[in-house]
């Protein structure tokens, strides 16, 4: 308590209230903080991993939609609809949207034998996306 009351003394404050006020603040063992600061250290690298896991997949997605490649995603059953076009597919005159539609099947836009070469890949390689 000399400590303290000689910071009291030092910064003009008074010390009866300034005592007080310390017998108030917690007291954690140096353990505790270590057990804290450590889940708040891997909290925060958490984050900023997730952080840059997304700007990882903006920068994937802007590939994606400026690159020269147009990206399809399609369902596979037997109409085959399209769910993703990439927004490059307007320099063909399409617009994501209408290929996109519920009319509009990947099989009026792939070939047969390319959709029949997919299905047997899928049968194949059970990794294959």
């Amino acid at each position: 308590m000399i400590f303290f009351r000689q910071q009291a003394a030092k910064f003009g404050f008074d010390e009866l209230s300034y005592l007080n006020a310390l017998r108030k603040v917690p007291v954690v063992t140096e353990e505790r903080v270590r057990l804290v600061m450590g889940f708040l250290c891997r909290m925060a690298e958490m984050i900023g991993e997730s952080g840059l896991a997304r700007r990882r997949a903006e920068d994937t997605g802007l590939i994606a939609e400026e690159g020269p490649a147009v990206l399809f995603r399609w369902k596979a059953n037997e109409d085959w609809p399209v769910t993703y076009v990439s927004k490059n597919i307007t320099r063909f005159g399409y617009t994501p949207e209408h290929l996109m539609s519920c009319w509009t099947l990947a099989s009026r836009i792939l070939t047969e034998r390319f959709i029949k070469q997919r299905c047997n890949l899928l049968l194949l390689d059970p990794m294959a996306p």
